[in-house]
């Protein structure tokens, strides 16, 4: 894999603290020129890892595995010990080449061993995290580790005099001063990645691969989001649904609009009419509602009232068969009550 490495990339902690005050009242770090090769890396990592939590066995699993954890890996480690992620080769192009996973992972023991944890004086750029602890679980014979845990703080690193104070009670003093950072726990699986990373290279090279991915290869590469720097999943996950819910209402948007052109004008009026028969008690409930597709006042609900408070609910429509789903339900609301809002 390889990456590019900005022109000038100064040393952790070289900051320009007081422009960082200018910019953001003191309270969050500038960004790092290099800030949008990390987004793209946590991008990479989220996508790919996600592809596998939807479909584990799909095909072409193993590359999207070494992907997410090469891409992974370097967020963690370059986020941490800025630069570290580059190994010493360089690519044709002449820049540095990002190191191998198996190296990556090599990085964090070392740092693990010598507890390299971040320096208190040290400022930030985002979307560095602030190492505060670093430690892990060695064999049998105390030469490799199985697990590497790191805690990191995110990227805002608030000074120890702003910490919020908190009465004997544990309620806060005031509801405006900042609360001291939240830590996020990272458990590194040194033990199963590496084991993951030979089956997919087995696999991805056309060699001689007697084994495949487990779901405990899988859990430990998911389990890397749990780091700030890439913390993506869920983000994909409300994505897909989404897109999972556009495309299913589209299907039956055609399949309705095909219904609907089979029924005559005395047919659709008979259906209008008998659609009250079916509608729900009135005095209990809401009643029949107009269907978006066909526009008839036949659609019977059959789900709770949106989150807007608009009244729009799911159902199905007596008439031309359309089904409008909780999600799209939600959508009609939210835009009806975006267009009450003034200009």
């Amino acid at each position: 894999m390889v990456a590019t490495v900005p022109d000038a990339v100064p040393p952790t902690g070289a900051v320009n603290a007081s422009a960082a005050e200018a910019d953001t009242g003191g309270m969050l770090p500038p960004e790092s020129p290099d800030a949008a090769l990390f987004r793209n890396r946590a991008q990479v990592y989220a996508r790919c890892a996600f592809a596998l939590q939807r479909d584990p066995d799909m095909a072409g699993a193993e590359s999207l595995f070494d992907a997410a954890l090469s891409n992974g890996l370097a967020v963690i480690v370059g986020s941490s010990w800025r630069g570290e992620e580059f190994g010493s080769k360089t690519g044709k192009d002449g820049k540095l080449k990002v190191k191998f996973s198996r190296q990556l992972l090599d990085t964090l023991a070392s740092k693990a061993r010598s507890h390299a944890v971040t320096p208190a004086e040290t400022e930030l750029t985002v979307p560095q995290v602030r190492v505060d602890n670093i430690d892990a679980v060695w064999d049998a014979t105390g030469a490799n580790a199985t697990a590497v845990t790191l805690t990191v703080t995110r990227f805002l690193d608030v000074p120890r005099e702003q910490h919020q104070k908190h009465r004997s009670d544990g309620e806060p003093l005031s509801a405006f001063g900042p609360f001291p950072p939240s830590h996020d726990i990272v458990r590194v699986d040194v033990a199963a990645l590496p084991e993951g990373i030979n089956i997919a290279n087995g696999i991805r090279h056309g060699n001689d691969a007697a084994d495949e991915l487990e779901q405990r290869h899988l859990d430990a590469l998911f389990a890397l989001d749990a780091h700030p720097g890439l913390d993506g999943l869920y983000d994909e996950r409300i994505d897909a649904t989404e897109r999972d819910d556009i495309d299913a209402d589209d299907l039956r948007v055609d399949i309705a609009n095909d219904y609907l052109r089979l029924l005559t004008e005395d047919e659709i009026a008979r259906r209008v009419d008998a659609a009250d028969w079916l509608a729900p008690d009135p005095f209990e409930d809401d009643g029949l509602q107009d269907c978006p597709l066909c526009g008839n006042c036949a659609l019977i609900p059959d789900g709770g009232s949106d989150s807007f408070g608009m009244g729009i609910r799911a159902g199905i429509c007596f008439v031309c068969s359309y089904r409008r789903s909780r999600e799209q339900a939600e959508q009609e609301a939210m835009s009806m009550r975006l267009d009450q809002l003034p200009d």
